[in-house]
Order: C-alpha cells, then sequence, then structure tokens
C-alpha cells in the first residue's frame, strides 16, 4: 500500500466516523425530543420569559411572555403587566414569537417552573381578594368580577352571585 492510498483509506474512514457520528446526534436529538412533554416546553419557555402565542379550547389567542410554568398552568405576562393564568388542559397549542411581535414594554422577570396547580394560585388570588376575568371553554361564557372563595372544584365572586367550574376555566386574567 502506498502513501496516496493510505491517506485516501485514512480519509475515507475519518468520513465514516464523522457520518456515523452526525447521524448518532440526530437520533440522539430525536429520542429527546420524541420523550419531551409539554409540561418540559413551557417550563423551558419559561425559564427565558419567550414571547408566545398560547390558543386555547375556546378559540380565543392570548400573547404575551411566559413566566410561569406549573403542573397545570402556565402564566402569560403582557406587556402592561396584566397577568394571565391559563389552564394547561385549555390550551390547544404555543406559538413562539420574536420580542418584536408584542407591544413594547418591559421584559417580566422569569419565574423557575413551580410544582404549583392552577387551584393553589386561584386561592392566592382569593386571599388577596383580586378582581378577575374568567375565561371558559365556552368561549362565550366569561365571568368578571372579585375571586371571593375556591372550594374543591369551584370558584365563586362577589358574594357568592356567580359560580364557575374550575373544570371549564380555560384563563384567569388578574385586572389591576
Amino acid at each position: 500500500m502506498n502513501d496516496e492510498q493510505l491517506y485516501a483509506f485514512v480519509a475515507d474512514a475519518r468520513a465514516r466516523v464523522s457520518n456515523e457520528s452526525r447521524r448518532r446526534v440526530r437520533w440522539l436529538e430525536r429520542q429527546l425530543r420524541e420523550e419531551t412533554s409539554f409540561t418540559d416546553i413551557c417550563s423551558a419557555l419559561a425559564e427565558g420569559a419567550a414571547a408566545a402565542e398560547m390558543v386555547l379550547l375556546s378559540g380565543r389567542r392570548m400573547r404575551g411572555r411566559i413566566t410561569i410554568a406549573g403542573t397545570d398552568f402556565v402564566q402569560l405576562t403582557a406587556a402592561d403587566g396584566m397577568r394571565t393564568l391559563l389552564a394547561a388542559a385549555a390550551i390547544v397549542g404555543v406559538r413562539v414569537l420574536c420580542s418584536e411581535d408584542l407591544p413594547p414594554g418591559p421584559t417580566p422577570r422569569a419565574m423557575p417552573p413551580v410544582n404549583g396547580h392552577l387551584i393553589d394560585e386561584l386561592e392566592t388570588l382569593s386571599e388577596r381578594r383580586c378582581r378577575v376575568v374568567i375565561g371558559t371553554r365556552n368561549a362565550d361564557a366569561v365571568y368578571r368580577g372579585l375571586i371571593e372563595g375556591v372550594g374543591q372544584n369551584i370558584v365563586w365572586l362577589e358574594d357568592a352571585t356567580c359560580y364557575v367550574r374550575i373544570s371549564m376555566i380555560t384563563d384567569v386574567t388578574v385586572l389591576p
């Protein structure tokens, strides 16, 4: 075997190893994507306060920065600082946006992933006596008022004049 043949053999071997390495990396990346859950994606987006558009079962579209990803909810924060909690079960899809796609405003501080549940957040809003707008799976059914209490599977507003089943809630916007 002369030098040219040896160099050709080594170059061919390097090309095969490089090709196999790239194939292995692609296979590992694919495995990682296939094992990723929607919660994992939302958590990763929340870590960077990513700009996003969420499409809900009701057909509504919500835009903002994902600032919290809980166990069964995601919090979007709008450019004006208004917070909206979205029930994970009501989110059809998420589209990551460029920051320029949102109105100008300060970038909210991202929070690390939390193990909290939507019901815990609703209880906190009740304790703070917050005014909210509650969207439901029926896009026409929207409830507005002071959140006064949270039960096992229900939220009530304003002197117990309005009750909403938690399982039907798609979004809760906290009013200023």
